[in-house]
């Protein structure tokens, strides 16, 4: 079974799965249990529904629900706040019954918040129209505990409508805001709340899938921070993230006072590449059928169920008469989002920079063949001195391209040990024995590098083939997630994580992440960011190393043929970084100290205290800046 780590959430771009799994009927209670018993099965702790988790599931659901606290009031919730163990194990046997009772009840109260909320939204919205109020607050306020009494409810849930109405104002430039202006923008947000709402109370009415739902998603999480229930909508964003190619029109779309708007255009897209439009332009027709008036959610659906061909009649801000496009839906590879190269000069050759944004992997393309690519280029352009890999933004990937891309690096060996429920361990190796560079090697991470990145900071900081500059340490994500979304046959969409890692050290980036050897903090660095943070984080463990590949998970012709050609070329440790580094921090401290521009950064995240306070550090990418100062001292002080 190919366990695969999956990431987070991206932008819906009118498009439809390269494969089936967009179709699939909701999930209803009779799927609620088989589901999680697949998940139970191959997670690393958690293996069934017990009071603890039980507890912890329903406080999520009520924060996934409501977590600006402006629905429900203490004493509503208070009784699954404060679940009895009685009343915990009695709702652990209705479960194993494929029964749920708990749930049915506390979605009742999620069910009945939502109608009274509703009802006072009218009441607030009318009031907001007829008096216009100045100074509205452009943020809500956030609190930790649920509203005492209804007076303190209906406060906070018009603070939070004001909040919402300044916001939709600040997106409008220069607008009048006259009495039908006020209208639209009510109705407006009236829209986006209700659309919200409408994942929980469908219809205005409460109905089971809804509950399966959201059920789902709050047991998975409960799990731990990473286990997750996607919806068919939710898996294909996932999906396009992973993968970097959907198949659709290339249109970002948002809501806005008048309807439906182009919010961006997808680069490399039909609707790009057609040159007739432009992010502002409102639709108004689509295949002939009226959407001015139309919900934003049937809006999308019509432009999924298009067809391969589309046609769209827009209009444009300061034209008098709207415009026709014709589209063909087709696969788009998002090229913005993969590997990027630039070559240095340097003394007689050059120093590349390469930026890898994830660690991707779909038909036809993948982050260490781009890699590859990068290298070869780069050699092309001259003698190349030094090699920095930005990995400041990469949040993780598929895991054996994790594996892939380090093994560009080091002959053979062990990168990945990886350790799953009941003890089974396995060993993910570079085989290949060659390496695509030997060289300087400089890789600049961040608070927000995670999971696949971490794996080849720690793997190549191990090895000692490669320094790590960026901020102390990296987000600290050292668990192992299966996931079904990019999997065509699936039937319900999750990951789960089922195992550790470690590297070859022996060493789990799980809580502490990969320490950098020399410091270049970022704008991330105050913040409060990474696996520690998170609520139910597995916690950090450590194994054996693994420099001498003891070949326990081999047996028979394999390990004999891994024994001839595999390990009399493992990569051997390489020490003479590990030398040079107090020169190298000497230096770069030194140049940190002097550079202006970096201290005015770093005193703007209040890293560093200054007297003035409008000191100006221009738009350079000083992390960059000073990470190839420190790839120029490592290739002249190159043994």
């Amino acid at each position: 079974m190919p366990f695969r780590p999956a990431l987070c959430s991206f932008l819906f771009c009118c498009g439809l799965p390269l494969f089936g799994g967009g179709g699939q009927a909701p999930p209803r209670l009779s799927d609620v249990k088989p589901t999680l018993e697949e998940l139970f099965q191959i997670h690393i702790e958690c293996h069934r529904l017990e009071p603890a988790l039980l507890r912890r599931s329903l406080l999520l659901l009520l924060e996934q629900f409501d977590p600006e606290k402006i629905y429900l009031l203490q004493d509503e919730v208070e009784e699954f706040l404060s679940l009895s163990e009685k009343s915990a194990l009695e709702a652990v046997r209705a479960y194993n019954k494929g029964e749920f009772p708990l749930y049915a009840a506390l979605y009742k109260v999620i069910c009945r918040s939502i109608e009274r909320a509703r009802l006072w939204r009218g009441e607030l919205e009318r009031e907001f129209v007829v008096r216009e109020e100045a100074g509205l607050p452009a943020y809500g306020q956030s609190y930790a505990e649920f509203a005492l009494d209804l007076a303190e409810l209906k406060g906070r849930l018009k603070q939070h409508l004001h909040a919402l109405c300044a916001f939709e104002q600040s997106q409008c430039t220069g607008m009048v805001w006259n009495l039908e202006m006020r209208q639209k923008l009510t109705r407006l947000v009236e829209r986006k709340l209700a659309r919200k709402e409408e994942l929980y109370f469908p219809g205005g009415k409460m109905q089971e899938q809804a509950l399966a739902v959201h059920m789902l998603k709050a047991v998975a999480r409960s799990m731990d921070a990473h286990t997750a229930y996607y919806t068919p909508e939710e898996a294909f964003e996932l999906r396009t993230l992973l993968e970097k190619q959907f198949e659709g029109l290339g249109l970002v779309l948002r809501e806005g006072l008048d309807g439906v708007e182009i919010a961006d255009l997808v680069a490399g897209g039909p609707a790009a590449e057609s040159r007739q439009i432009e992010r502002g332009d409102r639709l108004l027709r689509v295949n002939g059928i009226d959407v001015a008036t139309m919900s934003y959610d049937r809006v999308l659906d019509l432009l999924q169920d298009g067809g391969k061909q589309v046609r769209l009649l827009l209009i444009r801000e300061g034209r008098s008469q709207p415009h026709e496009v014709q589209l063909m839906r087709r696969k788009i590879v998002l090229k913005e989002e993969r590997v990027q190269v630039s070559a240095i000069p340097f003394a007689d050759g050059v120093l590349g920079v390469i930026a890898l944004p994830s660690f991707y992997e779909s038909s036809g393309l993948s982050a260490e063949a781009d890699l590859k690519q990068a290298l070869r280029m780069l050699h092309k352009s001259g003698k190349l001195y030094g090699c920095l890999l930005d990995m400041r933004e990469n949040s993780g990937g598929f895991l054996g391209q994790a594996v892939k891309v380090a093994g560009l690096f080091i002959s053979c060996g062990v990168v990945v040990v990886s350790e799953y429920a009941h003890n089974e361990v396995h060993y993910l190796r570079q085989l290949d024995g060659r390496k695509f560079y030997d060289g300087p090697l400089l890789l600049l991470t961040s608070r927000i590098s995670a999971s696949a990145a971490e794996i080849v900071a720690q793997a190549l900081q191990d090895y000692g083939v490669a320094l790590i500059a960026g901020d102390e340490s990296t987000y600290g994500k050292g668990s192992i997630q299966y996931q079904t979304v990019t999997d065509p046959k699936a039937s319900r969409f999750y990951k789960v994580t089922v195992g550790r890692y470690y590297t070859v050290s022996g060493r789990s980036t799980q809580i502490e992440g990969v320490q950098a050897d020399l410091k270049l903090p970022t704008q991330y660095a105050p913040l409060r960011l990474g696996e520690r943070y998170l609520l139910h984080s597995l916690p950090a463990s450590k194994r054996d190393p693994v420099y001498q590949d003891p070949l326990r998970d081999v047996s028979g012709p394999e390990q004999r043929w891994l024994e001839r050609n595999y390990l009399p070329r493992l990569q051997q440790q390489v020490m003479s970084w590990r030398v040079l580094l107090p020169s190298l921090r000497a230096n770069s401290q030194q140049r940190l100290a002097q550079d202006k521009n970096y201290q005015a950064f770093l005193a703007s995240i209040g890293l560093e205290s200054s007297k003035n306070k409008n000191l100006e550090f221009g738009s350079n990418d000083l992390q960059q800046e000073q990470g190839l100062e420190i790839l120029r001292d490592m290739a002249l002080l190159a043994p």
